[in-house]
């Protein structure tokens, strides 16, 4: 018995009844309209704890994100195919908050659009480059204060998983009711985020008046 559950209900009625009605479990006609009210009170119940977790982005689920998505963004930012709760709850609350127009914005902006860290370079940032007599410093790259106001990133987009455990033409392990045979969806065999996710994510984060220069690996 859990709390909010049909037997959980049906406990709490028979504690309140009067004591006149004596042990219901003696009678099926007072037990079964205990049985059936207990089971509407579980019903309700389980709704409104449904509808308690819509009532916000962290906790929506199913289509109400959908609905949060486009309440918000309209169009702009749908869900992806076959994209899970989670990951389109991350990107929903990404996009409401941003810290745009930042090295670390871009940098969690594509984190939270690909699932991985992208790699930024940006020539004109000692951090990021080979500095005379510190080699604590930089990341190995050469930079240049002839490229002011420009980066490099490279991005790796999420694959799918190329139809794993699906029997290949001519295999012997796939047959008539049997075997590993199967039809994979689109989903399976590429991934959910493509290159212009990445090209609109850098243009939106990115501060007017600079370039960007993206690598797409898969």
């Amino acid at each position: 018995m859990a709390t909010g559950d049909a037997a959980d209900f049906q406990q709490r009625i028979i504690g309140v009844l009067p004591r006149w009605f004596g042990d219901v479990s003696s009678s099926p006609v007072v037990s079964g309209l205990i049985g059936a009210s207990a089971y509407v009170f579980a019903q309700v119940y389980s709704l409104l704890a449904y509808v308690r977790l819509q009532t916000r982005i962290r906790t929506a689920t199913d289509g109400w994100l959908d609905l949060a998505s486009q309440d918000y963004f309209g169009n702009a930012l749908p869900r992806e195919g076959n994209e899970a709760d989670t990951a389109f709850r991350a990107r929903i609350l990404a996009t409401l908050f941003p810290q745009r127009v930042t090295r670390p914005g871009m940098l969690g902006a594509l984190t939270v659009l690909t699932g991985t860290p992208p790699v930024l370079f940006e020539p004109w940032r000692p951090a990021d480059c080979f500095v005379l007599g510190y080699s604590s410093l930089g990341i190995g790259q050469l930079g240049s204060y002839q490229m002011p106001a420009q980066a490099f990133i490279s991005v790796t987009l999420p694959s799918g998983n190329g139809g794993a455990g699906i029997a290949g033409l001519g295999s012997n392990y796939a047959g008539l009711g049997s075997g590993w045979l199967a039809l994979p969806g689109a989903s399976q065999l590429a991934g959910s985020v493509s290159a212009q996710d990445v090209y609109d994510t850098v243009n939106a984060f990115k501060a007017e008046g600079t370039t960007m220069w993206v690598e797409i690996q898969n």
